[in-house]
């Protein structure tokens, strides 16, 4: 039998705290999740939890912008925060023996900041840049158009960024309700992995958190749409930046296991089925790859590659074959052991990463599932069987249900699927 690595305690304020110990290693991986994120918002303030985060960050009652940066860097240690649809963290990486300062430093971020408002003035501008940004990177822009393919209506169609009229009327009042609501212990979770004792961190946070009262909680949900089609051009791009989805159970699903599986047949890697089909049998693209997103009540699969205009069509079709190909004849035995074995490896290597760790950690809790040992989690991959990819195949690879996303010259605006 392994031995037990995984402790989990919920204080009593509601506040959990996970964590997963390894031996053989000096650091710690440490992070404190909500269970909110931009999915959770009010529309009228549209990428809040976004400025939020950069918000902790501009001091504290206890320190000032430059200590926070600086306080764990200048013993070798990382701090760093991210916003998703649906949570916002902020995690930090470092030797053991800094656990106190770490946990006093990330509760003294999460229980203490002050949200400047000159430096929120600043920030409005860096989060616009931000969004400049964004919106001139084809290869992440497709990806919000695919989203609004699946979701238009529905929270998780919104960009994590907002948009550019919300992020400059935010305000702090806006900034200090969200982060009253945020932070609420029972909407949020401490996760960390490395050479650590559970009691002892505890201990710690009990004494280093806080936080404000928090009278209620909006959780983002709606109905789902028919899937449907957007495009936007942009004059100075040579190529079109392709994205297709369909929308498929959540997390929580068990059938996540198969689809795994059968992503990582069509499109992981140079031995994929797409890579082979679109790239090194047919020369329409160079890049191409498949992807899977999970959320709390939905989850997406998808492909995306990026080609010359001209050879839309034609890579389009190659696609729809080889989705049709494995909704009508499912997978081959040998192509679901080497699946197996990329997984296997992959989920193995990043046993090796306390950052890897915490965030297994994280997302076991961040969806209220119980934790599975790494041996547990093999486990599973190893009993899949045709059938079951089959099954996820032909029930959700539908042409009906897809979704497409397209950026690129004005060429692309005649096209249509």
């Amino acid at each position: 039998m392994a031995k037990k690595t995984y402790r989990k305690t919920v204080l009593e304020n509601g506040l959990v705290v996970a964590t997963e110990s390894m031996e053989g290693i000096r650091s710690i991986s440490l992070g404190y999740f909500t269970r909110q994120g931009t999915r959770d918002e009010e529309p009228g303030v549209a990428g809040v939890s976004h400025f939020l985060e950069h918000m902790l960050f501009k001091g504290t009652r206890n320190r000032d912008a430059r200590q926070i940066a600086s306080e764990l860097e200048d013993r070798g240690g990382s701090l760093d925060a991210a916003t998703a649809k649906e949570f916002i963290s902020v995690y930090a990486r470092f030797l053991f023996e800094d656990l106190e300062l770490a946990v006093d430093l990330i509760g003294d971020l999460v229980s203490n900041p002050t949200f400047p408002e000159e430096e929120l003035q600043k920030e409005k501008g860096v989060i616009l840049e931000e969004y400049r940004e964004f919106v001139d990177s084809p290869e992440e822009y497709v990806f919000f158009l695919l989203f609004r393919a699946l979701f238009e209506g529905h929270p998780l169609s919104r960009e994590v960024l907002g948009k550019p009229e919300t992020i400059k009327a935010i305000t702090r009042k806006d900034i200090v309700e969200r982060w009253k609501e945020a932070i609420a212990p029972e909407n949020s979770f401490i996760a960390a992995a490395g050479f650590i004792d559970h009691d002892e961190l505890v201990a710690m946070i009990n004494e280093k958190f806080s936080f404000p009262k928090n009278e209620e909680t909006r959780w983002g949900e709606g109905q789902f749409p028919e899937p449907g089609f957007y495009k936007e051009s942009r004059p100075a791009l040579n190529q079109a930046h392709f994205s297709l989805g369909v929308r498929i159970p959540p997390y929580r699903d068990r059938r996540r296991y198969p689809f795994i599986i059968l992503n990582s047949i069509l499109g992981y890697g140079m031995s994929s089925r797409l890579f082979f089909e679109l790239r090194e049998k047919r020369g329409l693209v160079y890049s191409v790859t498949s992807f899977l997103e999970f959320y709390r009540d939905a989850g997406v699969f998808g492909v995306y590659f990026s080609l010359e205009p001209g050879n839309l069509d034609k890579a389009y079709k190659v696609l729809l074959d080889e989705l049709e190909k494995v909704r009508k004849n499912g997978i081959r035995e040998d192509e679901l052991k080497r699946a197996k074995g990329r997984v296997r490896g992959s989920l193995a290597l990043s046993q090796e990463s306390s950052s890897s760790r915490m965030s297994r950690v994280a997302n076991y809790e961040l969806h209220k599932l119980d934790f599975l040992h790494i041996d547990e989690v093999l486990e599973r991959f190893d009993r899949i069987t045709l059938d079951e990819v089959m099954e996820v195949a032909s029930e959700f690879l539908i042409p009906e249900n897809y979704g497409i996303g397209l950026v690129g010259p004005e060429s692309i605006m005649n096209w249509s699927p």
